[in-house]
């Protein structure tokens, strides 16, 4: 678990190879989903709830961008939760959720917690979705959800059970 925090952090130096949400040429409806996030309390940490990838392909995301945002700022986390046009197409969504540390150090001496899996539905189109979700010791989930009714796409995806 403690390597995906450092490992996101690593991933700005180098730049892994991420395509747009929207393919070239599709010219058809699209939808918007957004990443999410809040702060972790007590600490400088962030959770991050964000879409990392359409069919297979990595696309930017929030993990990616606040990344960037706090490179050099110490443990400082600087969040860029961002939100993106997605082709209101049937379509695998990939989702992750985080506690995201500014220097990976902290990482090493605090629990870290992450989940992440994917979901499949079709995305109205003009319609907004949000990247949901908890991290917790006992549980963490992370899923897709109507922006309007709260209404979760296809399922969460969990680790850990959850409270009753």
């Amino acid at each position: 678990m403690k390597t995906g925090v450092i490992l996101a952090a690593g991933l700005s130096l180098f730049g892994p190879r991420v395509v747009s949400s929207i393919p070239d040429g599709y010219t058809g409806p699209t939808a918007q989903i957004r990443d999410t996030s809040t702060q972790r309390p007590g600490t400088t940490a962030l959770d991050i709830f964000s879409l990392e990838k359409i069919g297979g392909n990595e696309i930017d995301n929030s993990v990616l961008e606040t990344a960037e945002a706090t490179q050099g700022r110490g443990m400082n986390v600087s969040p860029r939760i961002i939100d993106r046009r997605v082709p209101a197409q049937d379509s695998t969504f990939t989702l992750h959720a985080l506690n995201y540390y500014g220097a990976p150090i902290q990482a090493m001496f605090n629990k870290v917690y992450s989940v992440s899996g994917d979901v499949h539905f079709t995305p109205m189109a003009d319609h907004i979705y949000e990247v949901e979700g908890v991290l917790g010791a006992d549980y963490s989930a992370v899923w897709i959800e109507d922006e309007v009714t709260h209404q979760v796409m296809d399922h969460k995806i969990e680790a850990g059970t959850p409270p009753q």
